[in-house]
């Protein structure tokens, strides 16, 4: 298996930037919603609005076709929301970060 993303590293030095810093940044005066009953569309601009999100599959992963540019933005977000990187919330109607 192709490994695309660097890992995240357990210890950081600080304000040392990582290929995750941008997205995390965003996060920190944005939010995203993703609900349930979203169609693939409603889906796919949620995750294309967040700009460093698209910057860091399009550098890590070129040649992968869009729809799996966009399952692995969203396994992006769910890695850092794993790695307490992102905060994150859920009911029955979405998930926020």
């Amino acid at each position: 298996m192709k490994r695309f993303f660097l890992k995240y590293p357990k210890l950081e030095k600080p304000n040392v930037k990582t290929p995750y810093t941008d997205v995390i940044a965003w996060f920190n005066t944005n939010t995203l919603e993703l609900n349930y009953t979203d169609t693939d569309k409603d889906f796919n601009a949620s995750l294309n609005k967040i700009t460093p999100l698209v910057k860091l599959v399009k550098e890590y992963c070129p040649d992968l076709s869009p729809l799996d540019k966009l399952f692995c933005m969203e396994m992006v977000i769910w890695s850092l929301s794993i790695n307490k990187k992102l905060d994150k919330m859920n009911n029955e109607k979405s998930f926020t970060f």
